[in-house]
């Protein structure tokens, strides 16, 4: 599936005009997961200078992209977040 991810991406910024687009995949020190960023990736805040998002995760600089899933949680679904 990454070798799949590698040349769908190759393929997209060649097709946006990137030239010489290689990519990258040493599967020899690869484990399984260690690039899995499963949450919090997208920060939510108060304005957009600290964060990406607004309070309902719309993005700042385009206002009709929303964000789902997990990319900006209140709750992490398997740790609980609440004291």
């Amino acid at each position: 599936m990454r070798k799949d991810m590698m040349l769908d991406a190759k393929e997209i910024l060649e097709i946006a005009g990137l030239k010489n687009v290689n990519g990258y995949d040493d599967a020899s020190g690869y484990i399984m997961g260690r690039g899995i960023h499963e949450m919090d990736t997208a920060r939510m805040g108060k304005d957009s200078k600290t964060s990406v998002l607004n309070k309902w995760n719309q993005l700042w600089d385009c206002k009709n992209v929303f964000v789902s899933g997990q990319a900006a949680p209140i709750k992490i679904h398997h740790l609980s977040t609440w004291l």
